[in-house]
């Protein structure tokens, strides 16, 4: 028994030819619309803010396949409620947004505007911030 894939009208002889005739024919249409995940990106910095050092991860951002900006890092010393940076175009959120964050082992609140702008709007110590875990989707 013959079988026919759809797409492009190509005859298999058996089931297992044709299971993996679908599967490239899927991959071929699903794959190049599925962006893959963009590589972690430093952040550049305003207001005196720079990476703690010493050992710790610097700021950086990235967007994964499915849409969702993740940022993690560690930084000090830049002025508390002003902005520390800004995401680009496309790496920002819908709304603004608030996550509780590590200040210095003290519970702070990092703001991310609709403008990509990053500041820590609570918390008061700008000694060491962590960004750790702040994840949100891009909109």
């Amino acid at each position: 028994m013959a079988f026919t894939l759809l797409s492009n009208g190509s005859t298999f002889g058996t089931q297992r030819t044709l299971i993996n005739a679908i599967i490239t024919d899927y991959n071929s249409v699903v794959d190049p619309q599925i962006a893959p995940d963009t590589a972690w990106t430093a952040v550049t910095f305003t207001n005196s803010w720079v990476n703690s050092g010493g050992g710790l991860q610097e700021v950086q951002y990235r967007k994964d396949s499915a849409g969702w900006v993740n940022v993690r890092g560690h930084c000090k010393d830049g002025t508390v409620n002003a902005a520390m940076f800004a995401l680009p175009t496309g790496y920002r959120p819908a709304a603004i947004l608030q996550f509780g964050i590590d200040n210095n082992l003290a519970l702070g609140r990092i703001q991310a505007g609709t403008d990509g702008t990053f500041l820590l709007a609570t918390g008061g110590s700008n000694v060491r911030v962590s960004l750790n875990g702040i994840r949100f989707f891009a909109g």
